[in-house]
């Protein structure tokens, strides 16, 4: 089971080392290939961003073209999340962030609920279940029942809730394999785990 993230932001200064996310879905079809079957895939279109230039931007604009090609691959789940602006992140030179009002978040994840309804996906919120006051669904990014039922053996998952995560996380119990020693390539500048402080370019 894979989690496939494209934020529509690849290759641009936000994401300086992602590739574009047409190029980027290419990769999908393989992906879903090599694990057998497009349920054991799930996109997240994770962080929904907000910046300033030249007004108040976001990746939203991206959001229709990115559900479709999901659809086209007969990828049925789709995860979203919007950005949490650690102080690192506000720290990062030459960029200002904008942090969406909650009523701004009930409206963007209702249009995206509606918009992926239109085409036959279901949209999950990860750790925010004020979400699901607009139909989408409480998400478990690792999902012990899932992972059950999408056994070939059917051999059990842990279903304990990881105690580690936020408080309205729906995870399992799961091994975290990254490392901070291990960075990351993509050089997101809006994550928490890039540790470098770019400046804009």
């Amino acid at each position: 089971f894979c989690h496939f993230t494209v934020t529509g932001l690849g290759g641009t200064p936000l994401e300086p080392g992602i590739p574009p996310w047409k190029e980027a879905m290419e990769q999908l079809s393989p992906l879903i290939r090599f694990v057998g079957h497009p349920r054991r895939v799930t996109v997240r279109f994770d962080p929904i961003i907000h910046w300033r230039e030249d007004g108040v931007r976001s990746n939203l604009t991206y959001a229709e073209e990115l559900f479709k090609e999901c659809v086209r691959q007969g990828v049925k789940d789709v995860r979203i999340s919007f950005a949490t602006l650690y102080s690192k992140v506000l720290k990062r030179p030459g960029w200002s962030w904008y942090d969406p009002s909650w009523e701004e978040r009930l409206k963007i994840a209702g249009l995206l609920v509606d918009m992926g309804c239109s085409l036959g996906l279901t949209i999950y919120a990860c750790s925010d279940h004020a979400l699901e006051s607009v139909g989408a669904l409480p998400s478990s990014c690792i999902d012990g029942r899932l992972l059950t039922e999408l056994h070939p053996k059917g051999l059990l998952a842990d279903t304990e809730k990881d105690r580690g995560q936020r408080k309205e996380c729906g995870c399992t119990v799961s091994v975290e394999i990254g490392s901070y020693s291990q960075r990351c390539p993509g050089g997101c500048v809006y994550c928490y785990a890039n540790p470098v402080p770019q400046k804009r370019a």
